[in-house]
């Protein structure tokens, strides 16, 4: 009876020792099981970047175009998908597919409407295998600075309690694009135009702008605005316009408001002379 319980605990060891083995082998396999994970995971997006620089925006609506060269570097063909785009304003043309090895243009056009100062948008795209899977990232970025073809600074002239008969000037100066002038060495002088005969403007000079990494040489014009009222105009006012029009047809408008003093100034002699 003794021998036959020992036998019974050696066999139930013997079992016991082979379930460990068959599980521990069982775990080994799974670990050595390869994963299907994406290859897209473990390369990083690449990231192509177009900067255009200073941009002119003169309202005609002329959209910005950037090609960028896609290439595949796997061992067969992808197609381009986009899975992200920052702007309503872009537009992307994929190619069909892009052979292994090979590389295809990818044409975005970006519409920069009345926007101006700097701007920055991305599209996001993937490239996808035969089988479905995603086997590379990238990233095309697309920046500018757009700026006015004309400004005026200041933007506005006010002028307040202005004695009624007498005129008051302002200078302003009106920024122009520098290829936008003539060849020689006279700079084009923008058109000046207001219905108001009050108002007079008068050229003084005009100069290539000295800017720091200037992208878009500008022209910088100096005009004196006078306004004058009629001696009538007690506690009236004036609002008016100054419409300057440069060569291509690009305009800008600086708007005029004055107010005169609800009573007539009188002048006081600053000297006396009496009568020996």
């Amino acid at each position: 009876m003794h021998h036959r319980g020992k036998a019974i605990v050696i066999a139930l060891c013997v079992l016991v020792s082979i379930a460990i083995l068959l599980a521990v082998g069982s775990v080994e396999e799974a670990e050595e099981t390869p994963t299907t994970e994406s290859p897209a995971t473990d390369a990083p997006a690449t990231r192509l970047i177009k900067d255009f620089g200073e941009v002119i925006n003169d309202g005609k609506g002329r959209p910005l175009i950037a090609t960028f060269d896609v290439a595949n570097t796997t061992s067969s063909s992808t197609r381009v998908e986009i899975s992200h785009k920052g702007c309503g304003c872009l537009s992307v043309e994929l190619p069909d597919e892009i052979p292994a090895g090979a590389s295809r243009d990818v044409d975005c056009q970006l519409e920069i409407g009345g926007r101006l100062g700097p701007f920055r948008t991305t599209v996001d795209l993937s490239l996808i295998s035969e089988d479905g899977a995603v086997v590379g990232k990238l990233t095309l970025e697309m920046a500018y600075i757009a700026v006015p073809a004309m400004r005026v600074s200041p933007p506005s002239i006010v002028h307040r309690n202005c004695p009624p008969g007498k005129p008051v000037q302002s200078t302003v100066e009106v920024i122009t694009i520098a290829s936008r002038a003539t060849q020689d060495d006279e700079f084009q002088i923008p058109e000046m135009t207001c219905s108001d005969p009050s108002v007079q403007v008068s050229h003084v000079d005009s100069e290539e702008m000295e800017l720091e990494n200037p992208t878009v040489p500008r022209v910088r014009h100096t005009f004196n605005v006078f306004v004058t009222g009629s001696a009538d105009s007690v506690g009236e006012s004036l609002e008016t316009n100054v419409l300057f029009t440069g060569a291509e047809g690009e305009t800008a408008v600086l708007p005029i408001h004055v107010e005169y003093a609800s009573h007539r100034f009188v002048e006081t002699p600053t000297r006396v002379v009496i009568p020996e």
